[in-house]
């Protein structure tokens, strides 16, 4: 998948990308945001561990956000993609699609649908924007966004547990 995307983030809290998740806190997201001054693009792993279910009283979950990697970066349009080789995923960024870099390498999907999750769901790909809950009048544009299947994003085998 990829897309291209102008944003410049004004404030430290105000990020937007792209994110493959299985659950709110159970996702990786490539983010550009602001930090000390400066656009940078990072690569965030976001994982929990959970004790029951939610709608259970003793239910406790701890979320723990990893940064994997972090680069500066310039202008306000830039380009994301991701790819999958089963459950590895790969992350790249760049001005043009011809000549996008590698952010990172090689990241294991499987963190992201662990078996405490019992997730109901599939893996989600998403355009995201957020002020993370503090006001803001930033946008984000998203010019287009591509999802191309390949025969090794499909060679992934599928365990039902009843």
């Amino acid at each position: 998948m990829a897309t291209k995307m102008n944003f410049l983030a004004s404030e430290e809290n105000e990020t937007a990308g792209l994110a493959i998740m299985q659950a709110c806190n159970h996702q990786f997201r490539l983010e550009r945001s602001l930090e000390k001054g400066k656009q940078i693009l990072r690569l965030v792993q976001c994982n929990s561990e959970i004790n029951g279910y939610p709608h259970q009283p003793q239910f406790q979950c701890i979320t723990t956000e990893k940064e994997l990697a972090k680069t500066e970066v310039e202008g306000e349009e830039i380009i994301f993609k991701v790819s999958a080789e089963g459950q590895s995923y790969n992350f790249y960024f760049g001005k043009e699609e011809e000549n996008l870099q590698l952010l990172y390498e090689n990241a294991d999907g499987r963190k992201l649908n662990p078996e405490s999750v019992g997730g109901m769901v599939g893996t989600m790909l998403c355009m995201f924007a957020s002020s993370n809950g503090k006001e803001s009048k930033n946008s984000a544009e998203f010019e287009w966004f591509d999802y191309t299947e390949t025969e090794l994003s499909c060679n992934v085998q599928a365990i039902l547990h009843v």
